[in-house]
């Protein structure tokens, strides 16, 4: 670890002593609000990286309550040939921010920290890997860059009423892959896009689960291809869901407006239409899935309810017709939540459905994957619980406190718990 002081740049630069005077940061750099880091906070890490230049690759690890506001970053001189790494120091839960706006950065990955909103401007090869997004226009722009990955993120607008937005907007790129997300819109919203890809070419969108709930004033489309360019776009295991709600037959699934068919590849996908609306709108005209494999589109693609856990959670249930229907792609191997998918017949969508079966009472608290934080009798974590006679008993998610029998077994996604 470095030790840069925490205020103005000028002071950054005097700490560093030479190797600032040779104008080059490397390495790993701790980012502090109580100022025993290298940084006390974001912004000054940003400035830092613009002001000093690198050379080698960077990382930053943010802790609590270190990056509050907006942050930006405009350039980083030395950074067209090292990475700039940007990551939720371990054992950390408050590493929030409300926006994020990256301009010009090459090889850039954000890991596992949370958002309201990023910007992405003219970056090439960036990662957004494990983040978490949430608040009014939660969501990620990437403007002109290229070979850009998102990834396993979880991406939530739960505030009702909000008009107009895209979780993920992708304007004038080429090489995006998007992937192994969770996309849950806002319940009675309007004009929102679950994926938007506009002016853009040679996207990649694979295994996501996105699930949209419109209002009547606004067509709503879960995914949005709009002016696609030469290269085409290839859309494949994703679970797209259309909620009750729209009053416009134009709301769809998938929308796709200026653009011609040899510019788009999509196959074993699923469709789920709850209410008004259409699987698809081909450049205006409302497609059943019919018409849209009729196109050409989705042969061994799914028109039918999901079955997820519910409205909230957009994990499957046994049963679902998404179970082995999705095709194997690589590099993709593993789910959402990191477990492995069936290498041949894959599950469509983002989670790759488990049975878990009903395990038996054992002394230890917690087993296989996860972790739990007892207090006062009561304990936290997320998923499916049951008891034990594998019914089951509730739906809890993180920052939810639930207390659970004083005798019995509970399961949790893969994870036993025993009182």
């Amino acid at each position: 670890m470095h030790r840069l002081m925490t205020a103005a740049v000028a002071s950054v630069v005097l700490a560093l002593g030479s190797s600032v005077a040779q104008g080059h940061m490397h390495g790993l750099y701790e980012i502090k609000p109580d100022g025993s880091g290298d940084f006390q906070y974001l912004n000054e890490a940003c400035t830092a990286l613009e002001t000093i230049g690198m050379s080698g690759d960077c990382t930053f690890e943010l802790y609590d309550d270190s990056s509050l506001g907006q942050a930006h970053l405009d350039s980083a001189p030395g950074n067209e040939s090292c990475a700039v790494v940007f990551r939720r120091a371990p054992g950390q839960t408050r590493v929030w921010m409300e926006g994020f706006a990256i301009t010009g950065i090459n090889r850039l990955a954000l890991e596992s920290l949370g958002f309201t909103s990023i910007r992405l401007a003219g970056c090439i090869g960036s990662r957004v890997s494990g983040c978490a997004f949430t608040g009014v226009y939660a969501g990620l722009d990437v403007i002109s860059g290229a070979s850009d990955t998102i990834v396993g993120n979880q991406m939530n607008a739960p505030y009702a009423g909000v008009s107009r937005g895209e979780f993920i907007y992708v304007s004038g790129a080429s090489h995006v892959v998007i992937a192994n997300n969770f996309i849950q819109g806002p319940p009675g919203s309007s004009g929102w896009a679950g994926i938007y890809a506009y002016a853009s070419s040679g996207m990649k969108v694979y295994y996501n689960t996105v699930r949209l709930v419109p209002s009547s004033d606004w067509a709503c489309s879960v995914v949005r291809v709009e002016n696609s360019g030469t290269l085409g776009h290839d859309f494949r295991n994703n679970l797209l869901i259309l909620g009750a709600g729209t009053e416009d037959p134009t709301s769809a699934c998938i929308r796709v407006d200026e653009t011609t068919g040899d510019t788009l590849a999509s196959d074993h996908n699923c469709f789920y239409v709850a209410d008004v609306g259409t699987v698809a709108c081909w450049n205006g005209v409302p497609l059943d899935f019919t018409d849209w494999q009729a196109m050409g589109f989705d042969p061994n693609g799914v028109n039918s309810d999901p079955m997820l856990v519910d409205s909230l959670d957009l994990h499957l249930q046994e049963g679902s017709p998404c179970i082995e229907r999705g095709s194997p792609v690589l590099g993709f191997e593993v789910d959402v939540d990191g477990d492995p998918r069936d290498p041949v017949h894959p599950d469509i969508g983002a989670d790759e459905y488990k049975d878990v079966g009903v395990a038996e009472p054992t002394p230890a608290q917690s087993h296989a994957k996860g972790s739990m934080a007892s207090i006062a009798g009561e304990v936290r974590f997320a998923g499916e619980l049951f008891d034990a006679v594998g019914r089951r008993a509730s739906t809890v998610r993180p920052g939810v406190y639930f207390a659970y029998p004083t005798t019995g077994v509970l399961l949790v996604r893969k994870v036993l718990v025993t009182r």
